[in-house]
């Protein structure tokens, strides 16, 4: 994949903006660490679209692995890596006016935060049962009861929710084993979940991808774009990416250039951590 290398000043609005993404994306690592480590986990992998933070997998000493809460996910370099053995079906409820309706989380429930709209939530359920929600008769017409269900739902506001289901899922989640390790799954997913995640598409949009701009770019290409990696040296970034970027503030120079700056930092480096 072609790579397109950019400098840009660290005082410029453009350094500004990318020195507080930086931060951003500090804190996301930090969280997916913290997970990691509260998991008993040895490593852990990101999605390949995000830039920063979220765990999509984590690395365990195989002999440690509780496989009642872990089940093994995909092979990285060699390495069985895993996620929590539960399975997450999303769903919604629609919120009347009249019935003021007061979300409240379980072990195995976890709401949203804030209502959304019918385009949100309308591929949860099939027409038959956005009908039988709302006591709609069916017609045996799909195209006037797909309207006329559309009609109905689309002024309505709705709570997304997630549940939460395992193999091994018990009817009294305390009566044994199985169960304290699906309800520890259970929580480990919820926390999976909530933590902080950067997406590369967020870099791109800071940088003003020409792709970006018209929108669509990662459902568009063929394979995920290569993440961007970058360094700073003598109070300029230096940034390679798999996408021409046009943010005024951004200097194309050659990759001689960026492997040039990049070899003068770990010479920089190598000479401050020599002892004088």
């Amino acid at each position: 994949m072609e790579r397109f290398y950019y400098q840009f000043d660290s005082d410029s609005e453009l350094g500004k903006e990318f020195f507080r993404f930086h931060h951003q994306c500090v804190n996301a690592d930090k969280a997916a660490d913290n997970y990691a480590r509260k998991m008993g986990a040895k490593a852990w992998y990101s999605d390949p679209n995000a830039f920063a933070g979220g765990v999509n997998c984590l690395e365990f000493d195989e002999n440690k692995v509780d496989r009642q809460m872990w089940r093994p996910v995909e092979v990285i370099d060699g390495r069985q890596c895993y996620e929590p053995a539960v399975s997450v079906v999303a769903g919604a409820v629609m919120l009347d006016d009249k019935e003021r309706f007061r979300p409240s989380d379980t072990r195995i429930r976890t709401y949203a935060k804030k209502p959304c709209g019918w385009e949100q939530v309308r591929q949860f359920y099939t027409m038959r049962q956005w009908a039988a929600m709302i006591g709609y008769q069916l017609t045996g017409d799909k195209e006037a009861d797909g309207q006329a269900i559309i009609e109905r739902m689309k002024n309505q506001k709705f709570l997304q929710f997630m549940d939460f289901y395992g193999e091994q899922r018990p009817s009294r989640p305390k009566e044994n084993k199985i169960a304290r390790a699906f309800l520890r799954a259970v929580r480990a997913e919820q926390q999976r979940m909530r933590l902080p995640v950067v997406p590369v598409q967020a870099l791109y949009d800071l940088l003003q991808s020409t792709s970006s701009v018209c929108g669509d770019r990662i459902a568009t290409e063929k394979e995920p774009p290569l993440t961007p990696t970058f360094f700073l040296y003598n109070g300029s970034y230096y940034i390679a990416v798999s996408e021409p970027c046009q943010h005024p503030d951004l200097h194309p120079i050659a990759s001689q250039m960026y492997a040039y700056k990049q070899n003068m930092l770990k010479l920089q480096m190598k000479r401050q951590s020599t002892p004088s």
